[in-house]
């Protein structure tokens, strides 16, 4: 990988990884970045946007659903957005590589598929999603 991905006050920075160069910096879709995830074999990176910048039933009252988990290119165009695992309140809380779960902490199995996302949400899903798309493979209720 050529490229760096790191978060500045909300901000998702893209750094030339060999110059130390900005390519770009700035708020995808105009969301505040809460997290992200370098996708180990491209230069896209798995954001999630912070759930304060969620839409809201009435202003400071509860939650929509939010689709808060995106990708984005080396130059922080959003590529898709994942769907999600439920029609509720709810949203991406964590993400994180398949090959990086440690599945004997669920006493499931969970049939994962390799090389993909893993994803918590708020309602109480563990969903995968194929990296390439935001296309939820499966989703299991943990809560």
């Amino acid at each position: 990988m050529n490229i760096s991905f790191s978060i500045e006050n909300g901000d998702l920075i893209i750094k030339d990884f060999y110059n130390n160069r900005i390519i770009w910096q700035g708020r995808p879709l105009s969301y505040s970045v809460e997290d992200i995830l370098e996708h180990p074999q491209t230069d896209t990176c798995f954001i999630l946007f912070s759930k304060k910048d969620g839409p809201r039933l009435y202003p400071s009252g509860p939650m929509k659903a939010f689709n808060n988990l995106a990708c984005v290119d080396s130059h922080g165009k959003p590529l898709w957005i994942a769907d999600l695992p439920s029609s509720g309140v709810d949203f991406y809380t964590r993400v994180i590589w398949s090959n990086n779960l440690q599945t004997n902490m669920f006493k499931v199995d969970l049939n994962l598929k390799e090389n993909t996302l893993v994803a918590f949400s708020y309602s109480g899903f563990l969903v995968n999603i194929y990296p390439e798309n935001g296309k939820i493979i499966d989703k299991l209720l943990i809560k």
